[in-house]
């Protein structure tokens, strides 16, 4: 069985699950045997999230390169693409789902929290209600 990769040319479809890692341990909390995203998990580093905020099509790609493995959690592109509809005002953020190679893509349009600290939070909040759905 293949496992699933991003099309770099095609896209990513709103369908397709993606994966973010935990890097620290304020990113999640776990209740009973479920494991929870926090917004700290979406919030833009100055010094690590050039492009935006990175995912993989598995688990296991999102995790390949860390040296310590916390753990991830899963979002559906078509969700992060409409974050934002169900707020007071009904816009989405603009956000999309971008692959740069057939194991990573980025999450793109998030703002540093240094930028727009209200809408960085905004849209952390709403990346981990949407993880926390799946």
């Amino acid at each position: 069985m293949e496992l699933p990769s991003f099309n770099v040319q095609e896209g990513i479809s709103n369908e397709q699950l993606v994966f973010r890692a935990f890097l620290r341990p304020n990113w999640f909390e776990v209740h009973g045997t479920e494991t929870k995203a926090t917004p700290v998990a979406f919030l833009r580093r100055r010094d690590r999230d050039p492009d935006g905020l990175s995912v993989g099509p598995t688990a296991e790609a999102c995790q390949a390169y860390l040296s310590i493995k916390m753990g991830f959690c899963k979002l559906v592109a078509g969700e992060i693409r409409r974050a934002g509809e169900t707020r007071e005002g009904g816009v989405s953020y603009g956000m999309d789902v971008v692959p740069d190679r057939i194991d990573h893509a980025n999450i793109i349009n998030v703002p540093h929290r240094h930028e727009n600290p209200e809408l960085a939070l905004a849209i952390a909040s709403d990346l981990a209600k949407i993880a926390n759905e799946h």
